[in-house]
């Protein structure tokens, strides 16, 4: 099995935009196609890092020895 976290944050601290979160967006559109990923996606103001902490602890405790594990910050 093949497990990703997405996790973005489009606003910086200085108010700035990165713009909507299309990374995160066309990394899970990507990982649809390419099929057999488990996709959790954090973003904007749910990704506070206690629930990104957890996002990655609950991904990191379903992974096997022969799983893979992808973790993508986009912000």
């Amino acid at each position: 099995m093949k497990h990703a976290l997405l996790v973005g944050v489009p606003e910086r601290e200085d108010g700035e935009r990165l713009g909507r979160v299309l990374g995160v967006e066309a990394m899970a559109r990507l990982l649809d196609d390419l099929g057999g990923w488990s996709v959790a996606v954090c973003t904007g103001a749910e990704a506070t890092r206690p629930r990104v902490l957890h996002a990655l602890e609950a991904m990191l405790s379903s992974c096997g020895s022969d799983d893979a594990c992808l973790f993508y910050f986009f912000g």
